[in-house]
């Protein structure tokens, strides 16, 4: 037997006896076909979870500001103490915050005014005596 396949069957610890050297890749006993639950789980996250959280955090961030905005505003009086003022303005904006995402998957529907129809047919009226008063 060659030195170098000898070697080589030494340093993996299987082979074919002397001649061989044996299976150098096998099948596992399980093989995944498809993509797993990684892939349906994924589709969960880009279609639903991460869009909710990124439009909750621009909602909260747009609010902090708002919210230090009016914490700096209101210390400019000199009678106000600082916890005072902190604990009214994060209530506030804790309220508002939880307004605005507790309203965000609800659209209101329009209301429909009851003369559009007329509207249309008043159009095409006025539109038919222009193109006569062109014409003759």
């Amino acid at each position: 037997m060659d030195p170098l396949v000898r070697y080589y069957l030494h340093q993996a610890g299987r082979g074919r006896g002397d001649d061989g050297i044996g299976p150098i890749y096998s099948n596992p006993p399980f093989l995944q076909r498809g993509h797993g639950i990684g892939s349906f789980l994924g589709g969960l996250w880009r279609s639903f979870v991460r869009p909710l959280l990124w439009q909750g955090a621009k909602t909260v961030g747009s609010e902090a500001l708002v919210t230090g905005r009016n914490i700096i505003s209101d210390m400019a009086n000199p009678d106000a103490k600082i916890r005072d003022v902190v604990r009214r303005n994060v209530t506030e904006s804790a309220h508002r915050v939880l307004n605005k995402l507790s309203d965000r998957g609800r659209k209101r529907k329009r209301v429909a005014a009851k003369i559009g129809g007329r509207a249309k047919r008043v159009k095409k009226q006025q539109f038919k005596r222009r193109k006569e008063e062109r014409m003759g």
